[in-house]
């Protein structure tokens, strides 16, 4: 069975209006087309056929789109700071505002950091792009899922970068060394939101990485805080991106334990979504 990819295009985005509005649901048929059938837009604009080998495997993934399976599943990679990593129903899907969050390093720092650490690195992404922009500095990864390692292991090696890895409960045990940058995106999704999130957001990614309890939101912040100030070098900076309510609250634990600098910076939507604070004097 041959079919034009236009037609498909159409009628697969048809199909997925049941849960996705009209332009995202075009936008997600398009990437399929491209990745699994190498049809760009000009191959649709000039009427290129797909095969029955591509119609069938194009099926395949409209199905499970429908049935909410998030495309970087379907697909089993996502794009981050323009790198493709592998993702898994073991890592959180990365996301824009991880992106801002680095670019905000990336803009402050303004001398390189030699050791480096990421707190709940899921599927690596933030060790293996601080490796890009500074190649000289040593990076850790630390997680408390095996699962998740494995993943960030897979993504280091494809894109050639030499990252520290360390399975360990933050919760309950401290690393070892000393650091010029912390970062984490901790888990920080009240358990009580639950109800107001996607289901393939529920369905599909890992709730270990996503849910703190609600009577104790900034216990991630407060323990990985509580660490980093004997794990920071002098004018060693710590980088967390935030639940949007407790922002302030966050920014007040920070000074709190004698962090300097504290600021508190928005997303691009607006919202409260980063804290930083120093070690003593900055770098």
């Amino acid at each position: 069975m041959v079919v034009k990819a236009k037609d498909f295009l159409s009628n697969a985005s048809e199909l997925l209006r049941e849960i996705y509005d009209r332009e995202e649901a075009a936008s997600l048929v398009k990437w399929l087309l491209e990745d699994l059938a190498n049809i760009s837009l000009a191959g649709l604009l000039a009427d290129q056929m797909l095969d029955s080998t591509a119609v069938k495997a194009l099926n395949l993934a409209v199905k499970r789109l429908s049935e909410g399976t998030p495309i970087q599943h379907v697909l089993g990679y996502s794009w981050f700071m323009g790198h493709r990593f592998m993702v898994s129903g073991d890592v959180l899907i990365p996301r824009q505002e991880t992106e801002e969050l680095l670019d905000l390093m990336y803009n402050q720092l303004h001398q390189a950091p030699k050791n480096v650490l990421d707190i709940g690195t899921g599927s690596g992404i933030i060790p293996i792009c601080i490796k890009k922009k500074w190649p000289g500095a040593i990076v850790t990864g630390l997680d408390i899922s095996e699962r998740a390692l494995a993943v960030a292991k897979k993504n280091a090696i494809s894109l050639q970068e030499d990252i520290n890895w360390i399975q360990l409960d933050i919760l309950t045990s401290r690393p070892e060394g000393s650091f010029d940058l912390i970062v984490s995106n901790p888990p920080y999704v009240l358990e009580k939101e639950k109800v107001l999130m996607h289901p393939n957001v529920l369905e599909h990614d890992p709730e270990l990485a996503l849910f703190v309890p609600d009577h104790d939101p900034l216990l991630f912040y407060r323990t990985i805080a509580e660490h980093a100030i004997n794990l920071l070098s002098d004018g060693g900076h710590l980088y967390f991106e935030i639940n949007e309510q407790f922002g302030q609250d966050i920014v007040e634990l920070l000074a709190s334990l004698g962090y300097s600098q504290v600021s508190m910076y928005k997303d691009l939507n607006g919202k409260d979504r980063m804290v930083r604070g120093v070690q003593g004097s900055s770098y």
